[in-house]
């Protein structure tokens, strides 16, 4: 048998799915959840090591950062359902979209700085 970190996270969810026979909702809820605070911590990192700011932003702004790409296809303006739980709490996706339409541009309200 292979080792389960050598197979890729899609293919160990098929797999429990198939011998379990269980809901797809939980396994998928919990992709979610690590797949945000993986996101966040990847974008605190990168800002470490080459953003002006060295990572010295609060997280919770790096966590704000990650839902930008968890949009619904049809229209990328509106979070997709299954992120709306994780959404920090007190946070609405308004908040986010300025947050990260700030970030896009540099403007003085944003934490970090315009990037080239």
């Amino acid at each position: 048998m292979q080792e389960t970190s050598k197979i890729p996270n899609s293919q160990i969810m098929v797999r429990f799915l198939e011998k379990y026979d269980e809901d797809w909702n939980p396994t998928h809820n919990a992709a979610m959840a690590d797949f945000i605070l993986g996101m966040a911590v990847s974008l605190y990192n990168w800002d470490k090591k080459y953003g002006p700011t060295g990572g010295s932003l609060p997280f919770d702004y790096y966590y704000k950062m990650a839902f930008g790409g968890l949009v619904k296809k049809e229209n990328p303006t509106q979070l997709m359902d299954e992120a709306k739980p994780y959404l920090p709490s007190g946070t609405s996706w308004d908040d986010i979209l300025n947050l990260l339409d700030k970030e896009k541009s540099g403007n003085y309200e944003a934490k970090g700085k315009k990037c080239n």
